[in-house]
């Protein structure tokens, strides 16, 4: 015997059921359709309601009734079990009893008849649906779904048909085609004329525009096309009937989306535009839905399949799906269009949520849609906001920006460019070595022009040259156009006399004139300047004190160029054992700064990887103006160096740790000059490829100048500078100019590259080695590097137009 508690259209009523004897205990009756809805949706839900709570107490705890109660609902089972601590069962084993009940309800229940149960549960059925789906005549969200279904599948349908009139019509005037882009158009043209016969007597005024009607009638007089039967017209006039009747129904129910989604959702509306809204809508099924999804799923919707497939083989997931097109996004620069679909779908939802759950207008998501433009302006003018929501911008100053950009995380700075928008009161410009300060300069938004010497390798006296004599010689490899690259491995190099281009194909006649622009503009910062200007320049020679002694040299040409000109030029040396990632030398003058630079990371990594933290520490030091001293004739030298990295923790009483390889002493800061400095060689930026980049000795390492005689005696007056043991030269290195025999090969000269090839390609000294062997053979360093490739076949490029081959070899 158990009690089973039944929930009818009416009420809820309670039966003691024993075997096949059935008998009503109690009937809660609902008060009214409001009382009703309430408690069925509820019951529906799994809820116990107030008035069910009482009438369980009432006719079950208070008459101690020891029998279990049947629930046929398993979650509302478990309530009244939690809240009143009725045993309950509910599943399979209760469906007999309540099917039972249900088909004898007539007569277990004197009081109301089966014509009033079936009319109370109608109206009951009715107002429940309602409440489901949130119920108004003017908020009818499947229409619009329905809607954009069809828009969309009407914009297929036009595209298919108009794309087939067009490949149709194309064999009497394939002209037409190019000359009107426009679908409907097309068709139009093709309703109007017919044939292309009557284009000169056809009016087109009505529809297209007066140039285009004239370039129209010109093509059909001069057509290549074939003649059509008048059948053949008729058969395309009526498929082009069918686009134009297509397009005009298109606008309508454009417009009526339109007028739907702003009674429906004028929010949403208002965040993304009618047609996104209401395929958001579409993709969520409902607008009730859609509110409640989450923003990060509003924001993905519509890359389901991206998704997945970048959950699967564990990639990046997509940043957006159909919110990519609303106008926002649209708006948005490439690097930004992730963060401001994230920002749109955040307004989005919320702007859901207010139409699917309350009412009025579209006052919310104004306000929505002005902050969402305001970031959207923020981020062109260079305003970031950092994790507390602050934001970083054109208002705060240089001081502040550098003091963010000093002690955030590194590749966070280079995502915020943090100086971009920034009204810089100076220009900041490279002068190359590298590609490296030009890199670091854009990442920080510090570089705003492109210059010459940003992505190429230039020698310090060939700075000195194009300062104090312009570009007319020397900046392009020797010879007219078009120029010969060197075989460099995967490269093709182009080498001047004191410049290397490996990222630029200087045959195009487009690279070459962006050089010109770059050249003038250079030219201009140095005889009008707008406002002062930093230098920054990465030394490249093999062996940095050989650069480093012409430092003063280009800060005097710099000088004479323009008396008036406010600089300062910030030297950098790599890899020179220290510790810190970035350790400031004593200045070699008041305007120009000297540091060396540490590798950080692993070997394999790529050379502005392992010194990008190096070269925003150097980047951020030299902006803030705290750090320079003013500038004048009689100015002592400034105090000398700093440690600037915050990774330099291990040194104590002003010394400075290096490693076991250049000293075994701590040396203290004011002792680290350029003279006093152990420097030591590295090959990274003098070679590409194993090549000689540019100048330098006969194998082209480091500067094309020669260095003074420092052992001479004091009482000589006179420079004396040192001869290049290879070539002779006191003056200029012959790799500079560059220098070649253009002899052919001989078979004896080919035996000795091959006896000294091991030594050069696997171990020892490559530069060196080759260096001597071109002086044993009395050849160009640079003739020796291309006969070693073409007998080892180990040039990816080799040139036709400089291959060294013998005439033997043909």
């Amino acid at each position: 015997m158990v009690y089973a508690l039944l929930e009818l259209p009416a009420g809820v009523a309670l039966f003691k059921v024993d075997g096949e004897r059935r008998k009503l205990k109690a009937l809660l009756h609902f008060k009214s359709t409001a009382d009703a809805l309430e408690t069925t949706a509820q019951l529906v839900n799994g809820e116990l309601s107030k008035p069910v709570r009482k009438f369980l107490k009432k006719n079950y705890l208070e008459k101690e009734v020891s029998e279990e109660l049947a629930v046929a609902d398993a979650k509302l089972a478990k309530a009244i079990k939690e809240k009143l601590a009725i045993p309950c069962v509910s599943g399979e084993d209760t469906l007999p009893t309540f099917r039972a009940l249900k088909q004898n309800i007539d007569s277990l229940l004197e009081d109301v008849s089966a014509e009033q149960l079936n009319q109370t549960a109608l109206g009951l059925a009715h107002n429940l649906n309602r409440y489901k789906l949130k119920f108004s005549p003017d908020k009818v969200d499947m229409m619009v779904v329905q809607a954009v279904s069809l828009l969309e599948d009407l914009d297929k349908e036009i595209n298919k048909y108009a794309m087939r009139a067009r490949e149709w019509y194309g064999w009497h005037f394939p002209e037409l085609g190019k000359t009107v882009n426009d679908n409907v158009a097309y068709c139009k043209i093709v309703l109007a004329m017919k044939t292309r016969f009557n284009a000169r007597d056809t009016d087109f005024s009505d529809f297209l525009e007066e140039e285009t009607e004239q370039r129209v009638k010109e093509a059909a007089m001069v057509s290549m096309g074939t003649e059509i039967a008048e059948e053949d017209i008729e058969n395309i006039s009526r498929l082009c009937n069918e686009v134009v009747a297509a397009s005009k129904y298109r606008e309508q129910l454009s417009t009526y989306l339109s007028s739907r989604m702003q009674t429906i959702a004028p929010n949403l509306t208002t965040m993304v535009g009618e047609q996104i809204g209401a395929r958001l809508i579409q993709k969520a099924g409902s607008l009730l839905t859609l509110a409640k999804y989450p923003s990060s799923t509003v924001q993905i919707l519509g890359a389901e399949k991206a998704l997945f497939r970048a959950l699967k083989q564990r990639q990046a997931t997509p940043k957006y799906g159909i919110l990519y097109n609303a106008s926002v996004v649209a708006k948005a620069a490439p690097a930004q269009k992730g963060t401001m679909s994230r920002v749109l779908a955040a307004k989005a939802s919320l702007s859901a949520r207010i139409d699917s759950f309350g009412e009025g207008d579209n006052t919310p998501a104004l306000e929505y849609r002005s902050k969402v433009e305001n970031r959207l302006k923020a981020f062109e003018e260079g305003i970031t906001y950092g994790k507390s929501g602050n934001a970083r911008g054109a208002g705060a100053g240089l001081e502040q920006r550098v003091h963010a950009g000093m002690f955030c995380g590194s590749r966070r700075v280079y995502r915020a460019a943090l100086f971009h928008g920034a009204s810089l009161p100076r220009k900041y410009i490279s002068l190359g070595g590298w590609c490296g300060p030009a890199l670091m300069l854009g990442k920080l938004g510090l570089r705003t022009e492109a210059y010459p010497f940003d992505f190429s390798r230039v020698t310090l006296d060939g700075l000195m040259h194009f300062i104090r004599n312009g570009f007319a010689e020397g900046f392009y490899p020797p010879g007219p156009p078009p120029y010969r690259p060197e075989c460099v491995g995967p490269w093709v190099l182009f080498r001047g006399q004191h410049t290397a281009f490996a990222h630029f194909d200087l045959n195009d006649p487009h690279v070459q004139a962006h050089f010109q622009v770059k050249m003038r503009r250079f030219d201009a910062v140095l005889d009008s300047p707008e406002r002062p200007v930093t230098f920054f320049r990465t030394v490249t020679a093999r062996y940095p004190q050989e650069e480093l002694a012409l430092a003063l040299d280009l800060e005097e040409a710099v000088a004479r160029r323009n008396p008036s000109l406010d600089f300062r030029i910030v030297f950098m040396v790599h890899d020179q054992g220290l510790r810190a990632n970035a350790v400031q030398l004593a200045p070699l003058s008041p305007r120009v700064t000297l540091w060396t630079l540490q590798y950080r990371g692993l070997p394999g990594d790529t050379l502005f990887d392992r010194t990008h933290t190096a070269y925003r520490t150097v980047m951020m030091h030299s902006v803030a103006e705290s750090n320079w001293p003013a500038v004048n004739v009689g100015a002592a030298t400034p105090p000398p160096a700093t440690v600037a990295s915050a990774e330099a923790r291990d040194f104590e009483s002003g010394a400075l740790r290096c490693d076991g390889a250049i000293r075994t002493d701590d040396v203290p800061l004011a002792d680290l000059t350029v003279a006093r400095f152990p420097w030591r060689g590295h090959d990274n930026l003098a070679l590409i490829n194993g090549v000689a980049s540019v100048g330098g000795t006969c194998a082209g390492i480091g500067s094309t100048k020669m260095l003074e005689d420092t052992s001479a005696a004091p009482q000589v007056e006179e420079r004396v500078r040192r001869k290049c043991r290879y070539c002779g030269d006191a003056t200029y290195h012959a790799a500079g100019r560059p220098f070649r025999t253009e002899r052919p090969f001989t078979d004896e000269e080919d035996q000795l590259v091959l006896i000294h090839l091991y030594q050069i390609l696997t171990g020892g000294d490559k530069v060196a080695a080759v260096e001597k062997l071109a002086h044993e053979m009395q050849r160009g360093t640079y003739e020796v590097i291309c006969r070693i490739q073409h007998l080892t076949n180990s040039s990816t490029k080799l040139m036709d137009s400089i291959d060294p081959a013998s005439p033997s070899d043909s």
